[in-house]
């Protein structure tokens, strides 16, 4: 019998504004993936497992991009992807699973924090997803933009 898998779980937002952009945030230049761009979002404490989604996206959302931001949430998942990594050369991999939720933005002033290094509004069908995502929000948003074209 195979042995059970224990991942993180990290919930990321897809807030999108009425013109259909959504918002990214640039990964801060102490980061490995610098050059790369992040969604809003992160992963759950401990003590969240039993929080209402809701709870959990204005945590993060107040966290990353200040106490103004308001969004209207959407309980469909949008898409959902995987990534690995070590957060420190001797640590052991930590692998983190992610789930995308779309949100709709209502309004606010944005207020990025030290977390991320600035952030814009882009068109997800009009940018090269590669040039600015990596390993599981780049899978992500590949799932999530295929689905929502024609085959």
């Amino acid at each position: 019998m195979a042995l059970v898998g224990l991942f993180q779980v990290s919930v990321k937002i897809i807030l999108k504004k009425k013109d259909g952009k959504i918002l990214i945030l640039k990964n801060p230049k102490t980061s490995d993936d610098d050059q790369f761009w992040d969604l809003p979002g992160g992963r759950l404490n401990n003590d969240e497992f039993d929080a209402p989604y809701q709870d959990l996206v204005d945590r993060e959302l107040r966290e990353e991009l200040g106490d103004r931001v308001r969004c209207k949430l959407a309980f469909d998942p949008a898409s959902f992807g995987r990534h690995t990594f070590r957060p420190s050369p001797s640590g052991p991999l930590t692998q983190v699973f992610y789930l995308l939720l779309p949100a709709r933005y209502l309004g606010g002033r944005i207020k990025v924090s030290k977390e991320h290094a600035g952030h814009k509004w882009v068109r997800i069908e009009q940018i090269q997803l590669q040039k600015y995502f990596t390993s599981g929000i780049l899978e992500s948003l590949q799932r999530y933009r295929y689905h929502r074209t024609e085959h």
